[in-house]
């Protein structure tokens, strides 16, 4: 189920950036896409996630250093 969640998380990602590119007028009418402002999107998200999953990459290096150490 992790794996899922993580792939779920990163395509959300890429969708949301992607579809932020485009702009246009009030009436739903795209008119342009903005690739600057993709790119700052998914950076902003990309922090967001790392920030947010930190606890669980601690986790993750403590119980391989854990494992690691158990096995000499």
């Amino acid at each position: 189920m992790k794996n899922l969640y993580r792939t779920s998380v990163w395509v959300l990602l890429i969708l949301i950036s992607l579809f932020s590119c485009f702009y246009g007028k009030f009436d739903f009418e795209i008119t342009g896409f903005n690739v600057i402002l993709g790119v700052k999107t998914m950076l902003m998200l990309t922090i967001i996630l790392l920030i947010v999953n930190i606890p669980n990459i601690l986790t993750m290096v403590i119980d391989k250093r854990g494992a690691k150490y158990a096995d000499k």
